[in-house]
């Protein structure tokens, strides 16, 4: 992550902050899809209700069972597969990572082909990962929380404390540096 992209990520958060306030849909649909811990579930357009709420009950069973409510106030973004990669790519990341996280604005988002099967986006994600299809949302989601939870944009110790989430341990934070503005999976 360079800083230059830094500046795009921020206008995509941004930008989908602004779509959110002007579609009448994807507000409400924020203002309902929150939890106790103050976390906010939103679907980039262009998401019907019904398949925003569907998708973010399942990310919401998975982030759940790894106690992401822990983190407190939260976004949690889903985009569609069709405008992941070239988002991605325009910010000169690996297109093929299926998730990321803004640490400093507090937002973590998902390509949306964790949570929906598109066998020709499968197969380029599964060849890239060696890893079983179903096992990419929990992959994703304590990844991303190893970031989340201990403010630190490291790739391995991310990964290190993921894997001890999966595995239910009670990882702890360590060595924890200073973040970069924006962290992937790998």
């Amino acid at each position: 992550m360079t800083k230059s992209t830094l500046p795009l990520l921020i206008a995509i958060s941004l930008l989908l902050k602004v779509a959110e306030a002007q579609d009448y849909h994807l507000k409400v649909l924020r203002s309902r899809i929150s939890n106790e811990a103050g976390q906010h579930f939103v679907c980039a357009a262009p998401y019907t209700i019904q398949d925003c709420e569907k998708q973010i009950v399942l990310l919401q069973t998975t982030l759940h069972r790894y106690r992401a409510e822990d983190l407190g106030e939260w976004t949690w973004v889903l985009v569609h597969s069709e405008d992941w990669k070239p988002i991605l790519e325009r910010a000169h990341m690996d297109p093929n990572s299926p998730a990321f996280s803004i640490l400093e604005r507090r937002q973590t988002f998902f390509e949306d082909i964790l949570l929906v099967p598109r066998p020709n986006r499968q197969k380029e994600l599964a060849s890239k990962w060696n890893i079983g299809f179903d096992q990419f949302l929990d992959l994703a989601v304590t990844h991303e929380l190893g970031h989340a939870l201990c403010n630190d944009a490291d790739e391995r110790r991310a990964d290190q404390f993921g894997k001890l989430l999966r595995e239910t341990r009670v990882p702890t934070c360590k060595n924890v540096a200073h973040p970069s503005p924006c962290s992937s999976v790998r």
